[in-house]
């Protein structure tokens, strides 16, 4: 293959390095791509190797190598399938024995030091197709797919005063609507925080339901509008459902927690209005709310809980064959058998918690500009997406992946099943996928 001329571009001391990298990316475009995008990627070594962090000279060549050709392979698109000349991400990934999540990470930061956007002439080898329009995204309907709940049905019912909101154990078919709230406005904006954000609760406010608790500084996860069709106030100050982080959940007294089971509350959660909140960097995953939220329902004695949890645990057995659960290749073979003949399509995804390239932008440390840049060609943590295929590959480290679509630009991308999760909660596929996602994770 045709050699870049690095011998006034690099430095010295990265010379070797380059070789090295470069040598891999060729073997492999020997092998699946070819000459023009070999070279493209040497162009693309050079640049990184001349700037000023020079990121290649830490880490793994392989790595390097990697994501340098996955953010090149993007942005060509040649992830899709349509496209004459293909490459799946995850054979790729396998090529270089690197993850999915490691190769979307180092992408990221390729793709921010060259500068690299969807469709970019310079390294994109043909003039890309035009973009198709973008659809407008849409939210679940949050009334009737939110999660599954402490206490199995919630009713809204006003304190003496008419104007608090208890979240009781009492069944009823139908939610009341909520009357209005007399919680004064704070310029919290409705259309900064969405389903998914990460928000703490403002200075001053109080738990609606006990007068004498203060809450401010609470951090949690909004999972729910309540009352998007309600008054017009009511549109400009909605109540939102919001449910815990694991260190809030671990902060809370047990007298807190004993008052809430006392009332027949819902201490994982609660129902505040969008001016008591404001958005926050996310302190945990999910992961770490489920078992803090474990922790909550072993102290409560929770029977409810407690069966379900159970009843989770029977499925995976049933599914794995009463056999050994840990992670092995057997295993995941087993449970991707039984995922492609059970799942049923059509099904909309979401991203359970950020992806590692997104770290550094969401703590705050990273550049916005740059962070909407690169979501432009990377999955991140807000997308909404088509569930396609499960891919028949298997990964060790990110276990099943699946094949997927963003429905706001159509953009393709193969992901960990177990980072994503059905849109709603209604089965059954929203029980297989949480399934396995607690089956990978915990094992």
């Amino acid at each position: 293959m045709d050699k870049t001329n690095k011998s006034e571009k690099i430095p010295k001391e990265l010379e070797a390095l380059y070789d090295r990298i470069t040598e891999l990316i060729d073997d492999y475009c020997r092998k699946h791509l070819n000459n023009d995008y070999a070279k493209l990627a040497r162009n693309a070594v050079v640049a990184l190797c001349c700037s000023e962090s020079a990121p290649v000279a830490k880490g793994h060549i392989n790595t390097w190598a990697c994501a340098i050709l996955y953010t090149l392979c993007s942005v060509n698109r040649l992830f899709e399938d349509e496209q004459e000349l293909h490459i799946n991400a995850s054979d790729l990934c396998n090529d270089f024995e690197i993850s999915i999540n490691t190769a979307l990470s180092k992408s990221g930061v390729v793709a921010e030091i060259l500068q690299i956007n969807d469709n970019d002439p310079i390294w994109c080898l043909k003039k890309p197709d035009p973009k198709p329009a973008i659809k407008p995204e849409t939210r679940p309907d949050t009334k009737s797919e939110t999660k599954p709940r402490l206490k199995s049905e919630v009713k809204l019912e006003p304190e003496p005063d008419g104007k608090r909101y208890n979240k009781t154990a009492e069944t009823t078919e139908d939610k009341k609507e909520p009357k209005k709230s007399r919680t004064k406005a704070r310029g919290t904006n409705k259309d900064e925080i969405r389903i998914g954000d990460c928000v703490r609760v403002k200075k001053g406010v109080v738990d609606p339901d006990f007068v004498d608790s203060p809450i401010e500084g609470w951090y949690g996860r909004v999972i729910a509008f309540v009352d998007e069709d309600g008054s017009e106030e009511d549109k400009d100050n909605p109540l939102v459902d919001v449910e815990w982080d694991s260190f809030t959940l671990r902060g809370m007294t047990d007298d807190f927690i004993d008052r809430c089971d006392e009332d027949g509350l819902d201490c994982l959660s609660m129902y505040l209005r969008i001016n008591d909140i404001e958005k926050a960097r996310p302190r945990d995953t999910m992961q770490d709310v489920k078992e803090a939220q474990d922790e909550i329902h072993i102290y409560l004695d929770d029977p409810i809980a407690i069966s379900q949890s159970n009843e989770q645990d029977k499925r995976i057995l049933e599914i794995l064959g009463n056999k050994d659960i840990s992670i092995r290749e057997e295993t995941l073979a087993c449970y991707l058998d039984y995922l492609e003949k059970n799942i049923s399509p059509p099904l909309q995804l979401t991203v359970s918690e950020p992806f590692q390239w997104e770290e550094l932008y969401l703590s705050g440390i990273g550049r916005k500009r740059e962070y909407d840049k690169l979501k432009k060609t990377r999955p991140a943590y807000k997308d909404t997406f088509k569930f396609i295929k499960i891919e028949r590959d298997l990964n060790m480290e990110d276990g099943i992946l699946v094949k997927v679509q963003r429905l706001t630009d159509n953009k393709k991308f193969v992901l960990p099943l177990s980072n994503l999760q059905v849109v709603g909660n209604k089965l059954p596929n929203y029980r297989l996928v949480n399934d396995y996602s607690s089956w990978f994770v915990n094992n």
